[in-house]
């Protein structure tokens, strides 16, 4: 990053066998890194992907050694902020940004304060409070909702609302192998 390049490299993922293999056939990626952020116990490299044509993140131990690139790194995006990238992304899984209101029991207030920050603004409604932000919807996004089961739900918009619930009645079949 202190060089203002790109940088090339494979990134790993295991196999069903536990055995390290590159990603996409070796495919070589070539990213302009930005940052590098701290999540769940590992650290991602934020940058701006050639291959996506936008923002990714990869997980550095599973990159194999970059190698700098000749050529300039591509400006980071004006509206690039890091924190989107560690609050609304959950684990680092992306998916479309979405606002989407939550409805928790109070008592889940640390919680999502530890997720999305201390600027979020909770609404008091009768036994529960709501609160909107923005995320990324993923599985991951939806396994942290459901970690609360009934003291925290999704209650707008109705298109994710019934995304959340096909992902659960996926996995209820799956259990009960339907």
């Amino acid at each position: 990053m202190d060089r203002n390049k790109r940088i090339r490299f494979k990134h790993y993922e295991y196999t069903q066998d536990m055995k390290s293999q590159p990603k996409h056939d070796g495919y070589i990626y070539e990213v302009s890194p930005y940052a590098m952020i701290w999540k769940k116990g590992r650290y991602y490299l934020v940058g701006w992907s050639e291959k996506h044509g936008d923002i990714a993140r990869f997980r550095i131990d599973r990159m194999e050694v970059p190698k700098i690139s000749a050529k300039e790194r591509r400006p980071a995006p004006e509206e690039l902020r890091l924190e989107d990238h560690s609050d609304r992304i959950f684990c680092m899984f992306d998916g479309p940004e979405e606002t989407v209101t939550l409805r928790l029991k109070p008592f889940l207030v640390n919680q999502v304060a530890d997720q999305f920050g201390e600027n979020v603004t909770l609404k008091k409604k009768r036994d529960f409070l709501e609160v909107t932000v923005k995320v990324h919807l993923s599985p991951t996004f939806y396994a942290w909702v459901f970690q609360y089961g009934k003291d925290m739900t999704i209650s707008a918009p109705e298109h994710v609302r019934e995304a959340y619930a096909g992902y659960l009645q996926e996995a209820i079949d799956e259990v009960l192998g339907e």
